[in-house]
């Protein structure tokens, strides 16, 4: 179990090895050095252990039990030390601390074998045995074992026997390594009578090996009042979320008591550690995981108030919604994209800058087919979607939200025909980009006074907005070959144009006019027909 016990020292030692049958003073040597144990595991080890070194004594039988099957499976990996002792085994399976002890030991007895490629042939003869343990932290001694002709592994064990009303005297007996029945506990006492006590709770999982069976024993509701700093200092709220996002199950029962989201959270807002992408993703346990935790905290989370350096949190909690829409493990639907994006997480979602821009068109080009959450969380992400998923955004919401960026509902009104020419004019001298296809302005953006084609989501709301726009954004819809959807009315696109083609007319610059697209042909026979006239 990980826990030495030094036998340099004791003089008995050498002498008893050089007797003809040392079995019985070795094991009474190792019951005074470990008086915890019972002599049934006593004499099981020391049969195993004088095998091992090649002792034998008349009338000794061999380590067939599972404490002799334990040690030997140990020395399997004795020179080369790389695997997980019995302790490591069971806090990488936190879920094998729920079975019975035996199975437990079989279990990472197995995986030893398996790991070394061995065998032992008394693995079926332990299995078809009863065996009867007291069940401490860490390795369980065995008090006997009976054959009874079927392959049940279980018995009784013995347990701590105070008052589980107390919670200092739970943490003492975590503390002193004693059994304790958490599901007694529960139905005694938790289930009706809620843990107030955070400091003390927080210490109670801190010393147990293993956490989550106390976790699954409290309410979740109980769980989740434990993590507001109302009832909680932020320190301890930190280190009670961090357990339980460590050993606490994926379950999501509840709508509003979600004890890891409430936990994920808890962390994101308090934890004065530096926090990145990576870290939030690992931290929920996934993609899956870090997606609920941003649905709930949308819809659910009620402190908004971060304790550590706020606006870097805000960019943080930026990337992880933007990690989650652009990953490809768990695909997002466009009415979940469009849900994150608003409401209380509205105030995030803004446009990005061209150097933003840019950054994706890069990423997108070295990633190649890897699109895994992990991989967008190793990079240092923009805190901005890419335009493309923006305008999924944007499409998706029916109402321009009131806590969007300014250029965002400018965006919004264009892509849903409700803006104006003024507006639309603002937004292209500032910001030019946000409007233009990214896909032909490397081809166009050398022609005088052309930015690229305008993308044909915004044409409809470009051309039918009320007013006159600006003669730059005029020129670069005519000659920027511009991809007209059918539902684009020509003679609107036209009329916007007006001023554009009086100026290219007088200039004799008709000939540099392109349109294309459903629609394109039938503007420039509109043009055509009213530059004759």
């Amino acid at each position: 179990g990980e826990e030495s016990v030094s036998l340099r020292l004791c003089d008995t030692l050498q002498h008893a090895l050089e007797r003809p049958d040392p079995r019985i003073t070795l094991v009474e040597l190792l019951l005074h050095r470990v008086p915890t144990i019972s002599r049934a595991t006593a004499i099981e080890f020391v049969s195993a252990y004088l095998h091992h070194i090649g002792v034998r004594c008349q009338g000794m039988a061999d380590a067939s039990g599972l404490v002799g099957l334990c040690f030997r499976v140990a020395m399997l990996d004795r020179g080369q030390d790389e695997l997980c002792s019995f302790v490591e085994f069971l806090e990488r399976t936190p879920l094998a601390q729920e079975a019975q002890p035996a199975v437990r030991l079989l279990a990472w007895s197995v995986y030893i074998l398996n790991a070394r490629g061995a065998w032992d042939m008394n693995l079926a003869a332990v299995w078809g045995k009863r065996h009867m343990f007291v069940d401490q932290v860490n390795f369980p001694f065995e008090l006997g074992e009976e054959s009874i002709g079927s392959s049940c592994c279980s018995g009784p064990t013995f347990s701590w026997a105070g008052d589980p009303t107390s919670l200092r005297d739970l943490v003492d007996a975590v503390k002193r390594g004693h059994s304790v029945d958490w599901v007694e506990v529960h139905r005694k006492v938790w289930i009706s009578d809620h843990i107030k006590d955070s400091e003390l709770f927080a210490q109670l999982l801190s010393s147990s090996r293993n956490p989550s069976m106390i976790l699954q024993q409290v309410l979740p509701a109980n769980l989740c009042s434990l993590l507001r700093l109302s009832n909680t200092p932020a320190p301890t709220a930190v280190q009670l979320a961090r357990i339980i996002l460590h050993h606490a199950p994926q379950i999501a029962d509840e709508t509003v008591d979600r004890p890891r989201c409430v936990a994920w959270w808890t962390v994101l807002l308090h934890d004065q550690n530096r926090l990145e992408a990576l870290d939030l993703l690992r931290l929920a346990g996934g993609p899956a995981a870090l997606f609920e935790s941003l649905m709930w905290a949308r819809d659910w989370a009620t402190d908004r108030r971060a304790t550590a350096s706020p606006r870097e949190r805000a960019r943080v909690l930026q990337q992880a919604l933007v990690l989650i829409c652009m990953q490809d493990q768990l695909p997002v639907s466009l009415p979940n994209l469009a849900f994150l994006w608003t409401g209380s997480f509205g105030r995030l979602l803004r446009a990005g800058t061209v150097a933003e821009e840019e950054e994706w068109l890069r990423l997108a080009a070295v990633s190649g087919d890897s699109k895994s959450a992990e991989y967008y969380a190793q990079q240092d992400l923009p805190p901005v979607l890419p335009l493309a998923r923006l305008r999924q955004v944007l499409q998706q919401v029916a109402d321009v939200q009131e806590d969007w960026q300014p250029e965002i509902q400018a965006l919004w009104r264009i892509g849903h025909n409700q803006s104006t020419a003024r507006e639309v004019s603002g937004l292209w001298t500032v910001a030019p980009h946000l409007l233009v296809d990214r896909q032909g302005a490397g081809e166009l953006g050398g022609q005088a006074g052309c930015k690229g084609p305008v993308h044909q989501y915004f044409l409809n709301g470009i051309v039918t907005a009320h007013g006159t726009l600006c003669r730059s954004l005029q020129r670069v819809l005519l000659c920027s070959n511009c991809e007209v959807p059918e539902d684009v009315p020509p003679k609107a696109f036209v009329t916007c144009c007006a001023d554009a083609l009086n100026e290219m007319r007088n200039a004799n610059q008709l000939e540099s006019i392109c349109v294309r697209g459903p629609g394109g042909e039938a503007v420039q026979r509109l043009i055509l027909e009213e530059m004759a006239n």
